[in-house]
């Protein structure tokens, strides 16, 4: 049976491998893949059978010791993913919602270290493919700035990963992790910067380098020791979601169009998508606009919305925010209680990013949200499985 388990755990880390590369490829990448929705038609109905393969196996190996409160929640969770992909993504929706509640069974490092693997992949060949004229840039002249995607779709998605690829590898490497590795994570976000100009993934991440030389040399847990940190951080989700709320409808004016004009007038963007189409239970579907008439980003029609938050809020409905505030919340507890201090220092720059930027949720752009799933297994003391 043991044999068997290894097997299984070894074809859904290959299948996330190959799903969410494929996925970041063809969705970030400034390139025109041949058959585009056919290939990722396939990519995403191949990963649905084995995600669910994989799930009815786990518990038909454990029918006589099933954790029951977790199946329901299973089964819930698994319709409502159904339900959000009819309003964006669609089956990709799906797949991600199964391999969350996949990933539950397995020790988090493992996913780490594939998306750390497929992540690679895509950074480096993309940004080499572009340096040497095969992939070509998306430029953008904005606020006196000039701004390159390096090959990406747009000029915001190499940091983007690269955020996520930083949070993603100084969990996995932990403590282990050397000066040297650090200075080149340093180097590589800085360089992606000089050409990108976008600043909320960007410093983020250097917070979190410069954090963990700091830890390295002091040895100090902070987070996870003060009674006062640990408050904070434990409710950073519900205090990071309701900060944003009360910035886009009880912050002073002046205060607003400070930090709307430093987050490239995201904020408003927010506040009308919120009067134009309304908070429901379930969410509604919404066509984002993102181009003109004339194909590039911007226009009078513009009304795509950047924070993952206020996105899901107006898509998915404040039942899915509810969803998610919990259950990080949940999963910020328990990383306190086991002294994680350095998942729950990724833990504070995600629920951060998460109030301008929108990839939190999406399994191809941030492996955290695959931590979600060990909420539906009874573990030991409620321990994360790291």
């Amino acid at each position: 049976m043991k044999q068997q388990s290894n097997t299984l755990e070894k074809i859904l880390l290959w299948t996330y491998f190959i799903w969410g590369f494929v996925l970041q490829y063809v969705y970030t990448v400034n390139i025109n893949v041949p058959f585009r929705q056919s290939l990722l038609a396939l990519v995403n109905g191949l990963a649905i059978l084995v995600y669910l393969f994989y799930i009815i196996i786990y518990f038909a190996e454990r029918v006589s010791n099933v954790y029951l409160p977790g199946l329901i929640g299973v089964g819930v969770f698994l319709v409502l993913g159904l339900i959000y992909s009819r309003h964006q993504i669609g089956i990709a929706y799906v797949a991600s919602f199964l391999l969350i509640v996949c990933a539950g069974t397995i020790p988090f490092k493992k996913i780490l270290k594939v998306f750390i693997y497929f992540s690679s992949i895509t950074l480096i060949s993309t940004i080499l493919l572009n340096l040497l004229k095969i992939i070509p840039s998306m430029i953008i002249f904005s606020d006196e700035r000039i701004r390159n995607s390096l090959g990406f779709y747009y000029v915001s998605f190499a940091s983007a990963i690269m955020f996520f690829y930083v949070c993603a590898y100084i969990v996995y490497r932990g403590k282990e992790i050397t000066y040297k590795e650090l200075v080149f994570l340093l180097l590589g976000d800085v360089f992606i910067f000089s050409y990108t100009r976008t600043n909320n993934p960007f410093l983020l991440s250097v917070v979190f380098i410069i954090y963990m030389f700091l830890y390295k040399i002091t040895d100090k847990k902070i987070l996870t020791h003060f009674k006062i940190c640990k408050v904070i951080v434990s409710l950073i989700f519900p205090i990071s979601f309701f900060s944003l709320l009360w910035l886009l409808e009880k912050a002073p004016i002046s205060l607003f169009n400070q930090i709307n004009k430093l987050a490239s007038y995201r904020l408003s963007f927010s506040v009308r998508a919120i009067n134009n189409y309304g908070i429901r239970p379930l969410g509604q579907k919404i066509e984002m606009i993102t181009k003109d008439g004339l194909g590039g980003f911007g226009g009078s029609n513009y009304n795509y919305i950047d924070s993952f938050y206020i996105q899901n809020l107006v898509i998915n409905g404040w039942i899915f925010i509810a969803i998610v505030l919990i259950g990080y919340t949940i999963i910020a507890v328990r990383a306190i209680k086991q002294q994680k201090e350095i998942l729950t220092m990724a833990l504070i720059l995600l629920a951060l990013h998460a109030i301008f930027d929108p990839q939190l949720f999406w399994a191809w752009y941030s492996p955290f949200s695959l931590l979600l799933g060990q909420l539906f297994f009874k573990k030991r003391d409620n321990k994360l499985l790291i």
